[in-house]
């Protein structure tokens, strides 16, 4: 089988939407033109997103949500509809946190991964307040504001090179001033101040974390009660060293209340206590057991992350893909996490509490956008109105129509098809995908209703009707055949005369092939490392 010109220009066609589309943080698509060969401008197509999120405290019809490097999002009829707030300038990347002054509401602070900006008309202009800092580019990881006094913020950093490590800064006049207090800090090279706990009156706890797990296997607790002049490392009760630290929480409602939570090494499963509270500022500790309360479902191990609390007591904690909140201290819990299928999330990190009802949840899902609910969880709606921002890194055409595309996110939307250049998308995240962060992304090119994705945790998808259903690919391992097991799969390639059989390309781990339809996979070849595409002759597969 030869390519002929044709599909020559169809490679290349896809090539090029391909680079565009990975350049951007929405779906654009062809305006139709000849039934099978469009030739207009390109016109923007739908997709929600969704990050971080802040309420303002005394107006709480008004709220902001992280969008993309260009803006946040402003809501003022709570959440009904959102405006982009641009930036006087992009950020280098979408920004991760965003926080509202609590005594002044229109003074907004937003972080990115090497710049802190700050808005004081409410979101209307931006400017730059910290990016350079004692002869290096800021590498910010945490951003949190004093509760008794809001002039007061704290970065925490990592660090862009692997010599050197982290610290964590001081602005005491609302970040026209910075100034290192971490100095002081033990800390080994590469390892990051990741989050930061904030009593007031000098009183700080930091998470740090040595991602290069060369000096410490983890991640430790420190505590300053005079503004960083001295630290201490706080024994709260780790049962295991092999673990990172995820959050620290100081209640507002009762500042002698806080939280500290752990997380396996890059999210790999671990037994509990994963949650730790002190009633008396840090000096005592317990652990806190997530029951079973919560539902058969609910397998906390991996990720824990202690977000919001409410003035009545209640608590709400992320296990990445569930959420759950407590109204007794850490005694019971309450599942409240919403549909996966219906409304696709990312890991969940963030909620915005109503300052009034604490039934009033705002949920940034990472994905489909943000949903909101009216009755603590129990039911959830999905608030997108005026939210253009799905960020898709993946696309394939069907080689014998072309007006059909599929396109996987990098957010964690799922996957999406059209069937008309783009006009109009639908949904293939049902019918049995339970991962939605996809690392790749094939249709068969002989049967072009036989599409292949891949997880993020190396699980392979095969559907083989447009991605109505879809079927696990890892078969149990057999003789004669190797079982894929937990790395990122970058590339998956048919042979175009025999599409029975399938190669992948491991990150790291080498060159696999299935002659079976992925049913069972056999080791080629091992010494081929960071691969990330694969291209087979079409003359000679």
């Amino acid at each position: 089988m030869s390519v002929n010109k044709r599909e020559l220009i169809e490679i290349l066609f896809l090539s090029l939407w391909v680079g565009i589309l990975s350049l951007s943080s929405t779906i654009f698509a062809l305006a139709e033109g000849d039934s099978r060969s469009p030739s207009l401008p390109w016109v923007q197509t739908n997709g929600p997103c969704g990050g971080d999120i802040a309420i303002d405290s005394l107006d709480p019809s008004i709220l902001y949500a992280v969008g993309p490097r260009e803006g946040v999002y402003k809501s003022t009829d709570a959440g009904n509809s959102w405006q982009l707030m641009s930036f006087s300038e992009p950020v280098p990347d979408p920004p991760a946190d965003i926080l509202i002054d609590p005594t002044n509401p229109s003074v907004l602070y937003c972080v990115s991964s090497n710049c802190l900006v700050k808005s004081s008309d409410g979101g209307v202009s931006w400017r730059i307040i910290l990016r350079e800092i004692e002869d290096h580019m800021i590498c910010p990881r945490a951003l949190e504001i004093d509760p008794l006094d809001s002039r007061v913020l704290y970065v925490g950093e990592g660090s862009h090179h692997h010599e050197r490590s982290g610290t964590i800064y001081k602005s005491s006049n609302a970040g026209a001033s910075w100034k290192n207090i971490g100095r002081n800090l033990p800390l080994p090279p590469g390892a990051a101040v990741s989050v930061i706990g904030v009593v007031g009156k000098g009183q700080v706890f930091v998470g740090v974390n040595d991602g290069e797990l060369k000096t410490w296997r983890g991640g430790k607790v420190f505590y300053s009660d005079n503004d960083g002049e001295s630290w201490r490392e706080v024994d709260f009760g780790r049962t295991e060293e092999d673990r990172f630290i995820f959050s620290i929480f100081a209640n507002p409602f009762n500042l002698k209340e806080i939280w500290i939570s752990e997380a396996g090494l890059f999210n790999v499963g671990v037994k509990q206590p994963l949650l730790y509270k002190s009633l008396d500022g840090g000096n005592t500790w317990n652990p806190v057991y997530i029951c079973d309360c919560v539902g058969e479902e609910c397998h906390p191990g991996g990720f824990t992350w202690v977000m919001a609390a409410s003035a009545d007591g209640k608590v709400f904690i992320s296990l990445g893909g569930q959420l759950i909140y407590t109204n007794d201290g850490g005694k019971s819990f309450f599942n409240i996490t919403p549909s996966l299928m219906e409304m696709p999330f990312g890991d969940l990190t963030r909620i915005a509490v109503h300052p009034n009802d604490s039934n009033i949840l705002f949920l940034p899902l990472k994905a489909s956008g943000i949903a909101c609910s009216k009755d603590c969880g129990r039911n959830w709606t999905l608030r997108n109105n005026g939210i253009l921002n799905t960020s898709i890194n993946l696309l394939a055409v069907d080689s014998q129509d072309p007006r059909v595309v599929y396109a996987a996110s990098s957010g964690g939307e799922g996957t999406f098809r059209t069937d008309d250049y783009g006009g109009t998308w639908q949904r293939l995240n049902k019918g049995g995908i339970k991962h939605l962060l996809m690392d790749e992304l094939h249709v068969d090119p002989g049967q072009p209703s036989t599409v292949w994705q891949v997880t993020d945790t190396a699980t392979i998808y095969k559907s083989i009707d447009k991605g109505k259903r879809w079927f696990e690919q890892n078969a149990e391992e057999k003789p004669g055949y190797s079982q894929f097991r937990f790395s990122s799969i970058y590339a998956l390639a048919s042979d175009p005369l025999d599409p029975r059989k399938i190669y992948g390309s491991k990150n790291g781990f080498g060159i696999f092939r299935s002659d079976r339809q992925g049913e069972g996979w056999e080791f080629l070849r091992e010494s081929v490392d960071y691969t990330y595409s694969i291209v087979i002759d079409p003359e000679r597969p």
